[in-house]
């Protein structure tokens, strides 16, 4: 079950309104909400490396890391790209990569083999030398700066061998696991005849952060509310608590 939007929305008007704060806009908080959602999707990221970097002696540790992996979840999604484009006077393969790619998990080719991601660099001098140089076993790819992805197209990657025992990719199979750029959040909402905001459930984005994570966002939608009605009191308060959470969760 995923963080609901109007529930966000509503406990920080509660809050803000029994303190007596001020008031948060809708467009205010669909902005804040969407930069909230983007911090905890990318803090997730580095818990989740720092904890598999760390030596897991017991089973609380493993569990911590399932519930990153669950945390991760809404956001995984996988692409088959069948066929490869063969570029002339290229030594390597092209792989269009997802439109909507926000990190590479990993490209799996035929169901089989695993290619192991380098940096541009290394796909050349790994292709000169006889024991690096990749094979149909052993393939290798790297993310490719190109003018499509600058202008907003489809992101690319460099990928070899260049062709499979000397024939072209064309008829394999490239599933590319991937994890999504999040939706901007927008609690929708109507006017009604005393101008007041009445939520719309169809015409608002949900957050994607699984439901354990509420009270996180609400700290720090809060932690950006005092910053838009300026009030130094709300940041503290907020932050404070977003620290003592982060704190229980590591201990």
């Amino acid at each position: 079950m995923a963080v609901n939007v109007n529930d966000v929305y509503q406990t920080v008007l509660l809050i803000l309104n029994k303190e007596q704060r001020g008031y948060m806009t809708p467009e205010e908080f669909n902005r804040i909400a969407s930069q909230v959602q983007l911090e905890i999707y990318n803090k997730t990221f580095e818990d989740y490396n720092q904890l598999v970097r760390q030596r897991q002696p017991d089973t609380g540790t493993a569990d911590r890391i399932q519930d990153l992996e669950n945390k991760l979840a809404p956001f995984r999604a996988s692409l088959n790209a069948a066929g490869i484009a063969v570029l002339a006077g290229k030594i390597y393969s092209r792989v269009s990569l997802p439109a909507n790619l926000y990190r590479l998990d990993r490209i799996v080719v035929n169901d089989t083999t695993e290619a192991q991601m380098v940096t541009f660099s290394e796909l050349f001098s790994n292709n000169l030398s006889p024991l690096t140089s990749p094979t149909v076993n052993f393939p290798i790819f790297a993310f490719e700066q190109n003018a499509g992805s600058q202008s907003g197209g489809s992101q690319q990657i460099a990928f070899l061998p260049k062709q499979n025992n000397g024939v072209d990719w064309a008829n394999s199979d490239f599933n590319i696991y991937y994890f999504t750029i999040p939706q901007n959040i927008v609690w929708g909402y109507s006017i009604n005849p005393n101008g007041a905001y009445d939520y719309n459930g169809s015409s608002s984005i949900q957050f994607a952060l699984v439901n354990s994570e509420f009270t996180n966002v609400v700290l720090r939608v809060l932690l950006y509310s005092g910053v838009v009605i300026r009030d130094p009191n709300i940041v503290q308060a907020a932050a404070g608590q977003i620290q003592k959470e982060e704190i229980q969760e590591k201990s």
